[in-house]
């Protein structure tokens, strides 16, 4: 529980701060929602919010990203917004993963507290979001509430 919420304090702030400490107070069932392939989906989801974190970033990658789909993800993620791409990326980090994870943990970082609640693209972070509001007795966005029905029935 606590690396979960030491993560998820990194990702989404905004999150934790309202609905941790709601749910902790109530008796409320645990929810396993998993972003499907990568976290980066989750990201990948608010195109607005890699803008407001990277202003120079390639939309072009993203747009061609298709929502949740088994693909190169973070790649995606990385030939938008790091500087010259994923390439670039990979030879600096030399074949060491720790160069690349830290760069993953500053997208999500930066990122993450710009993601905007109810405007993500990513069924799967929809769904986290409506299992979550559900919880803490919120009326669903009608985005989650949409989202749960594919998710749970594909």
């Amino acid at each position: 529980m606590l690396l979960l919420k030491n993560w998820l304090r990194r990702v989404f702030p905004w999150v934790i701060c309202g609905i941790v400490n709601t749910l902790k107070t109530r008796r409320s069932r645990c929810i396993f929602c998993i972003a499907i392939k990568e976290m980066e989906a989750w990201l990948l989801g608010d195109i607005k919010a890699i803008i407001k974190a990277y202003p120079d970033a390639k939309i072009q990658y993203i747009k061609k990203y298709k929502q949740d789909a088994v693909c190169r993800t973070w790649e995606v993620l990385a030939d938008a917004i790091y500087p010259q791409g994923l390439s670039n990326l990979r030879k600096r980090a030399g074949g060491s993963y720790s160069e690349i994870g830290k760069a993953k943990c500053e997208w999500a970082d930066k990122i993450g507290r710009c993601l905007h609640l109810h405007e993500n693209a990513s069924p799967s972070y929809q769904y986290f979001i409506g299992e979550l509001e559900k919880r803490i007795h919120l009326p669903p966005s009608p985005k989650a509430a949409s989202s749960a029905k594919t998710v749970t029935s594909g």
